[in-house]
């Protein structure tokens, strides 16, 4: 598993992981009475990072945003902004009427959690889960793999020499055969 790439980045298991360490290290009566007790904590008890972080997890659409500089876009283009505070940026184009304008702001704007996030912008998913790497034992050297289907003349080729053989009473036909 990777570390998070950019420090304001949390996972819900960092917080379960620290929340299980500081009660062990409250209670020395062992691991069984840890985990039958049942765990309560207030929010004044967590700091404000992880106060913070939990919010992310919870609702994304209030992570901020990413973009300090926005892209000069053609003259038929422009921005309009899902939140206050020209965050979350969509673009539109600039010969809509104001009530044309409103109409996709405002489906954006109800949507703007489902719409235009990255890999990177989903907080809690480790890159782990989502990604995996074919590892290959080293002295392995990889093999081009034969063609599997015919280019088009081949296919035709192929096609009037079956076609012969047939007429010739060497090979018969398949019911199934997709020829």
């Amino acid at each position: 598993m990777e570390q998070p790439k950019e420090k304001s980045e949390c996972y819900q298991i960092d917080l379960v992981d620290n929340l299980v360490k500081e009660q062990f290290e409250e209670s020395p009566a062992g691991v069984e009475k840890v985990l039958v007790q049942s765990l309560e904590y207030e929010d004044n008890e967590l700091d404000e990072e992880t106060n913070l972080s939990v919010k992310w997890l919870e609702d994304p659409s209030d992570v901020p945003s990413r973009y300090e500089s926005l892209k000069e876009l053609p003259p038929h283009l422009k921005y309009i902004f899902l939140r206050e505070g020209n965050t979350q940026p969509a673009i539109i184009s600039n010969a809509l009427s104001k009530e044309a304008e409103d109409k996709p702001l405002s489906i954006l704007k109800k949507n703007k959690a489902a719409l235009g996030w990255s890999i990177d912008d989903l907080k809690g998913i480790s890159p782990a889960y989502c990604m995996h790497k074919i590892k290959l034992e080293e002295e392995y050297k990889p093999v081009v793999q034969p063609q599997r289907r015919l280019n088009p003349a081949m296919s035709e080729v192929v096609k009037k020499e079956v076609e012969k053989l047939k007429a010739a009473g060497m090979i018969y036909p398949i019911s199934d055969s997709p020829w």
